[in-house]
């Protein structure tokens, strides 16, 4: 019952982080050698229209696996562990997407929740 409890508020206070306006940071070149930096969230068209879809994909895995961990949290049961397992997996390859194009510290915790979630969801009991 303790490990079912642990698994909800991680994928909430990702969630959380992926709110914030710098969660993610978009990097224009406006003259040479003077990049303008654009912050947005996780949840924002801005970098959809720039094809950086890791940000949104990471949002939208993320708020699934808060229902699949809320049902976890009451039903219980190996199957419904173990896709929490491979949508959090998921999830943590897509947040590490954002990473790769500029690095920015709140897309860096919400990589490492995302990571303990899958961490915590593969541990049978």
């Amino acid at each position: 019952m303790k490990k079912r409890l642990f698994l909800f508020p991680i994928p909430i206070l990702a969630v959380v982080l992926e709110l914030l306006p710098g969660s993610v940071i978009m990097k224009f070149a406006t003259a040479p050698g003077a990049p303008f930096l654009q912050y947005c969230s996780y949840f924002d068209m801005l970098p959809v229209g720039y094809a950086n879809f890791g940000p949104m994909l990471t949002g939208c895995l993320t708020v699934v696996l808060i229902l699949l961990a809320e049902i976890f949290l009451f039903v219980g049961g190996r199957k419904l562990q173990k896709a929490i397992f491979i949508l959090s997996v998921v999830a943590a390859g897509a947040s590490v997407l954002p990473l790769l194009l500029s690095f920015s510290p709140i897309g860096g915790v919400i990589s490492l929740l995302l990571i303990g979630e899958a961490v915590l969801s593969g541990i049978r009991k």
